[in-house]
């Protein structure tokens, strides 16, 4: 569903965070570069960004977020829900929000070593200025949705939480650079066809089609209610 297509992690190559306050994001030097990779993408058919290897940094991430999501329930008092992958109304960009937080939030969490755990704790401007282009994305994506909590785990250390409002003079700064971003994005996969021929054509599963592996959408659901015992 999201080969070739900007998501919100990704949004700091789009649009800058802007400093502190947001006021001077402008286009990221490394649009041109990202656009590349996503035609790239489309055109062979597989995601080629850093999440199709795993460091032990990324390993580490996965072994401990159970823990994430358990601390920051108990600490706030919330209920979650996994989050999934989520488009704009026009299906131009999307994101994949770590979880839902019911009614109406979204939680965005982060493993980070422990020097940058306390760099978040000593000061949480700190991480909300540094994610502000993916925060701001997925709200601009989940437009039901209010605020976002920025998480910062470490299993030794307190845990520290920014909630992040939505910042309207932010998202249409963003909205507008995704727009363009997306419009030179499909005017150049138009060029490349033109000379080289049509893309190959790539389709989302249909619920009930097991895939290539023989999984089925019925199969994901068992595997995530096992994944989430706690939902």
């Amino acid at each position: 569903m999201r080969l070739g297509m900007p998501t919100a992690s990704n949004f700091h190559l789009i649009v800058t965070p802007g400093g502190a306050d947001g006021k001077k994001a402008k286009v990221s030097e490394s649009a041109g570069k990202y656009a590349h990779q996503l035609i790239a993408e489309m055109w062979l058919g597989r995601v080629l960004d850093k999440d199709s290897y795993k460091s032990e940094a990324m390993e580490r991430g996965v072994n401990l977020e159970d823990g994430a999501i358990d601390s920051y329930e108990f600490q706030t008092g919330v209920t979650t829900e996994p989050g999934g992958f989520v488009t704009e109304r026009g299906g131009r960009y999307g994101c994949s929000p770590d979880r839902l937080v019911l009614p109406n939030g979204l939680h965005e969490m982060k493993i980070p070593d422990p020097a940058n755990h306390l760099r978040y704790l000593i000061d949480p401007a700190t991480i909300r200025a540094e994610k502000r282009p993916q925060a701001q994305g997925q709200l601009l994506v989940c437009d039901d949705r209010e605020w976002v909590d920025l998480t910062s785990y470490h299993p030794e250390l307190p845990l520290a939480v920014v909630r992040v409002y939505r910042e309207p003079e932010y998202l249409e700064v963003l909205r507008g650079a995704l727009e363009t971003f997306c419009d030179s994005l499909a005017a150049l996969r138009e060029k490349l066809e033109r000379e080289f021929g049509k893309f190959p054509e790539q389709k989302a599963l249909e619920p009930d089609d097991p895939g290539p592996l023989g999984i089925t959408q019925e199969d994901v659901e068992i595997l995530v209610a096992a994944r989430f015992p706690h939902e």
